[in-house]
């Protein structure tokens, strides 16, 4: 290549004969000429990392002996802490009324499901949850049959960035939500059946097996998103709030002679700011609605560390 000066680098101790094995001098043993007779070496250059030692140690995809699947969560040295960590997920689903179980019609292709597993810490890097979640995987759902719609809109960093300078000017209280396992709260529009949790198994009155038909939408799937997101809309503008055209994500109370009050929503996070008391009755209400955690005052957004003075 012409003006490449990239320098090439050398590779010591092979050369060009130590990779080609000599010819057999048995003429019925001599290999088809389109398959040439040579041996491939890995270049020296990759030294141990390309050595299983290596990959062992830094590619394993769960570094902190967080299980890959149910068979390692039910044989490794945490069965009872994993094994209660799902119990309580899938006692949660129950009552949360996700699905009610049911045959499959005929013709009908099920969603498959895994657990997931996490080991969460604190800043101390101390344990303080094992959680396990069932999620469904959604690759294998059907377009046109198992989804429709899957667009679910984020706020824009310059509508957050809007709302905390609306704050300060107008010396408006922030405060902060988290919806507690949001795509567990909305509805379905899809009819959709998902393989039972792995250990979680309950057959027909026949043996027959059964699966889960469900009523709300479950993490993995394609339209899980965009199922929250609607549910979400729908309790914000029965409230009283205008969605933004310009930012789906930011709502605004314009009612005459209301206190001032703006949202935005992140997925699951969502951010008011308005009067102490407008705030205060918006959190009281959501929280009738859905299960959230109250962070109180706003400190911490898409990476944004919020201080006021």
């Amino acid at each position: 290549i012409v003006g490449d000066v990239r320098a090439v680098p050398e590779i010591v101790g092979e050369s060009s004969e130590d990779l080609i094995e000599p010819d057999n001098e048995d003429d019925n043993d001599v290999e088809p000429a389109n398959r040439p007779n040579r041996q491939v070496r890995k270049p020296v250059r990759f030294g141990e990392w390309d050595s299983e030692a290596f990959h062992s140690q830094h590619c394993m995809p769960t570094p902190d002996g967080e299980p890959r699947n149910y068979r390692e969560a039910t044989s490794g040295e945490k069965i009872k802490e994993w094994q209660l960590a799902m119990d309580s997920e899938y006692k949660s689903l129950v009552k949360n009324n996700t699905w009610k179980l049911a045959t499959l019609p005929a013709g009908r292709k099920p969603v498959s499901g895994k657990w997931t597993y996490k080991i969460k810490r604190d800043e101390n890097d101390e344990i303080v949850k094992y959680k396990a979640r069932f999620v469904a995987r959604g690759f294998s759902q059907i377009a046109g049959t198992d989804y429709h719609e899957t667009f679910a809109p984020t706020a824009n960093k310059d509508t957050v960035r809007l709302l905390l300078a609306t704050a300060v000017q107008e010396s408006l209280t922030l405060r902060q939500l988290d919806v507690k396992s949001a795509y567990l709260q909305s509805s379905m529009n899809e009819e959709i059946f998902v393989e039972q949790p792995e250990g979680f198994e309950k057959y027909g009155p026949g043996g027959q097996k059964m699966y889960c038909r469900l009523n709300k939408s479950l993490y993995g799937l394609k339209q899980a998103g965009a199922n929250w997101n609607n549910e979400l809309d729908k309790f914000l503008t029965g409230y009283g709030l205008t969605r933004c055209k310009s930012d789906y994500c930011l709502y605004v109370d314009n009612r005459p002679n209301a206190e001032r009050l703006l949202v935005v929503i992140w997925v699951d996070d969502i951010v008011v700011a308005g009067t102490p008391s407008g705030a205060e009755t918006l959190i009281k209400t959501l929280t009738t609605k859905f299960e959230t955690d109250d962070r109180g005052e706003l400190r911490w957004f898409l990476g944004m560390k919020v201080t006021r003075p």
